[in-house]
């Protein structure tokens, strides 16, 4: 999984690694990515504004730093003053997406995959 962080209000920074990802599903009862997929096709017309704050407060947390619901709902307020709850919605899903599929999408990298290309078998021909 390849995490950015995309910007978002200031100095703050959506990211979402696997272990927010993880509490994402957990949080909305996802357990594959075509509910994820669903989800997002299909749900964000029933969002409270308590959904819009606990996205977002999952996109802004970091291993060892929970933002506060007080900071979280400033974060949002300044956030949908300048644009609209669309707008939000896109740069969640933006910042979800480039850690589940899309290393291109900009931001800044916080992790890269590396995988290495499979050996040739020494049965095979040349």
């Amino acid at each position: 999984m390849v995490a950015h962080e995309v910007p978002f209000v200031g100095n703050s920074f959506l990211l979402y690694n696997w272990r927010n990802i993880n509490i994402f599903f957990n949080e909305y009862d996802l357990k594959t990515l075509d509910e994820f997929d669903t989800f997002w096709k299909t749900r964000p017309g029933t969002f409270t504004f308590e959904d819009y704050n606990k996205i977002v407060s999952i996109g802004l947390q970091r291993k060892d730093q929970v933002v506060s619901a007080e900071k979280v709902d400033e974060l949002v307020g300044e956030y949908v003053d300048n644009n609209s709850l669309n707008d939000l919605l896109a740069t969640v899903y933006k910042a979800q997406m480039s850690s589940l599929v899309n290393a291109d999408v900009p931001g800044e990298l916080k992790g890269e995959m590396k995988v290495k290309p499979p050996r040739p078998s020494k049965n095979s021909s040349k």
